[in-house]
């Protein structure tokens, strides 16, 4: 019978696990439980030690924590891209802006940062959804108008490949339709030679 600190552990790791895996995978510092405009590299290594040692698939036996731990690896990864962190922290402002302007707060109040925190973050979400559907959108655009003028491409090699072809079919043939059009000539020539037929002796030769 396994001890209740043992099974204290062990909930602890199915419980963040089952965090992970419900948080919105396009904000990794929502699965690191980092602020993006307040939060240090440093912070971000400690974090993600501490949740990767407490979800690991060599120490957590929960069926799926291995998937929570790739995707916390990922949000590891993309925390630490400057790029990605300024634009999610752009995101965060936007979302405090548009939640501000329709409760008519300040955007920088405590108020809209306690109160309407999960209002905030839910703006942002939806910010990074629209982002995310818009580039994904441009982004089949991209392969369809790339398949098609690949489509385009094969179609004019595999017409002049035909033309090819054609042309190669004819010179090979040349040969033959001259042979031909002699052997014709040949027997014209001999029919008329073969059709030639004297005149009759006159008077005079008799």
């Amino acid at each position: 019978m396994s001890d209740p600190i043992t099974r204290t552990m062990e909930q602890q790791r199915d419980d963040e696990v089952v965090r992970i895996l419900g948080c919105f995978k396009l904000n990794p510092f929502e699965i690191l439980t980092l602020d993006p405009e307040t939060c240090t590299n440093e912070d971000i290594k400690i974090n993600y030690r501490k949740k990767s040692l407490l979800i690991h698939p060599d120490k957590c036996h929960h069926p799926d924590s291995q998937t929570a731990f790739d995707l916390l690896k990922k949000a590891e990864v993309d925390a630490k891209t400057e790029e990605r962190r300024e634009f999610i922290s752009k995101l965060l402002l936007e979302a405090r802006f548009e939640v501000s302007k329709e409760q008519g707060l300040k955007p920088d109040s405590e108020k809209l940062k306690n109160e309407y925190k999960a209002i905030v973050e839910q703006r942002l979400k939806k910010l990074l959804i629209d982002i995310e559907w818009r580039k994904r959108k441009l982004q089949k655009l991209e392969m369809e108008r790339e398949g098609a003028e690949a489509t385009k491409k094969e179609e004019e090699v595999n017409e002049r490949k035909r033309k090819i072809q054609e042309q190669k079919m004819w010179d090979e043939g040349r040969d033959a339709r001259v042979g031909s059009w002699r052997t014709f000539l040949n027997k014209k020539s001999k029919k008329k030679s073969n059709s030639f037929k004297p005149p009759k002796g006159g008077p005079e030769q008799r």
